[in-house]
Parts: C-alpha cells; structure tokens; sequence
C-alpha cells in the first residue's frame, strides 16, 4: 500500500496537528481551522467584491465609450451633411451669380445700343422747337414772297 504525501494528509491528520498546534491537542487544532477558513471565506468574498465592482466598472466604461463613440459618429455624420448642404448652395449661388452677370452683360449691350440709336430716331424737345422755329420763318418767308409777287402781278 502505498503511503499518502504528509502536505495531503487530511485535515484531521497528524501533519495539520503538528503545523496548526500541539500534537494531541484537538481543540487549538478545530479553532485554528475554524479561523483559517473564516479568514478564507472574508478574503473568497472581498475578491469576489472586488472582481464584480471590477466587471460592473468595466461594463459602465465600455457603455460609456461606446455612447460616446455613437455620439461623435452622430456629430461627423451631421457635420458632414451641414457640409454637403453648404456646398450645395454655395454651388446654387454661384451659379445665380454667373446667370446675373450674364443678364447685366446683357441688359448693358441693350442700354448702350439704345444710348446709339436714340438720337437717330428721337429729338428733344429744344431741337424740335428750334426746327420748327425755322421751318416757320421759312414758310413765312415763302408766304410774303408769294404776297409780293401777287402784288407786283396786280400792279403790273
């Protein structure tokens, strides 16, 4: 039969008489015992504290990063489509400009013809006036040389 190493020895053996108390003395030895496992018991339960405010910790950190992480992708996706949108209506803006410019360029071309072709086909009103001023002094000049001729006819 083979012989059990003394560090297994049961609890009760010779082996925990010896280290716990004195050989032979039973109650040291149940005491001493009651003890170690007290003390095992407070320090399973203190680890096991520890390991659960431990994973709660880590839990509540790996939430906390997550939602923060969630956060900024919401703030990249809204800073990205503020973005978009002012691209977009610099765009519209720019091509507004371009159709207004276009439209001046247009507008200008036609005043400055206009500006051209004015005095050929209106008067003012001083050289209308000043026109019929003569036209009058010749048709007056007409009509007296016409008097003239008619009484010289007469006395002839």
């Amino acid at each position: 039969m083979r012989r059990a190493h003394p560090r297994s020895a049961t609890p009760g053996g010779p082996w925990r008489q010896i280290v716990r108390a004195v050989p032979g003395d039973e109650r040291k030895t149940r005491k001493a015992n009651a003890m170690n496992i007290e003390a095992l018991d407070h320090i399973s339960l203190l680890s096991g504290l520890v390991g659960a405010v431990g994973v709660l910790v880590s839990g509540y950190w790996a939430l906390t990063k997550t939602a923060i992480a969630a956060f900024n992708r919401s703030l990249d996706e809204r800073f990205a489509a503020m973005e978009k949108a002012r691209a977009d209506g610099q765009s519209q803006w720019t091509e507004r400009m371009q159709k207004n410019e276009a439209k001046l360029d247009e507008l200008e071309r036609d005043v400055r013809k206009i500006l051209v072709e004015l005095p050929r086909e209106y008067v003012t009103r001083s050289d209308y006036v000043r026109r019929e001023t003569v036209i009058e002094g010749k048709i007056d000049q007409l009509a007296l040389r016409i008097q003239n001729w008619i009484l010289e006819g007469k006395n002839a």
